[in-house]
């Protein structure tokens, strides 16, 4: 079985990243699968698209609205429910993208994954400077 994107960032995610260097390979491998899911997202969104344009066909030939059965396996709500089904895939892939971005910037403002000033976001003080 081949191993998938997801499957890397996984064990990448469970192997020790207290290091600078394991947190640097994590994200790289994150960035992988956080590719995927929006190649993914891109595809379940035409296929999405395309099972509700073979259902309206569907309906105007076979007047499914009125079948019996399609009401009671409640599937005249099949667009609302592919609707649905699809925004929530969105919000959770959104999310890891999100912290995925997140994570880059910090490792982007802090390479060395220590403490430093930055002019406009962040300075280290001491006791006689807070007073």
């Amino acid at each position: 079985m081949p191993v998938t994107a997801r499957d890397e960032a996984v064990t990448a995610r469970n192997e020790p990243a207290s290091t600078n260097i394991g947190q640097l390979a994590y994200s790289e491998k994150l960035s992988v699968f956080v590719n995927a899911l929006k190649e993914q997202d891109i595809i379940l969104k035409a296929t999405k698209d395309a099972l509700s344009e073979l259902w309206v066909i569907a309906d105007k030939l076979l007047k499914l609205k009125a079948d019996k059965n399609w009401v009671d396996l409640e599937l005249n709500n099949l667009a609302k429910a592919l609707d649905e089904l699809q925004q929530n895939w969105k919000s959770a892939s959104d999310q890891v993208a999100y912290w995925h971005a997140n994570m880059r910037w910090l490792q982007s403002k802090f390479p060395e994954a220590e403490y430093a000033d930055i002019t406009g976001l962040c300075k280290a003080a001491d006791k006689k400077g807070i007073c």
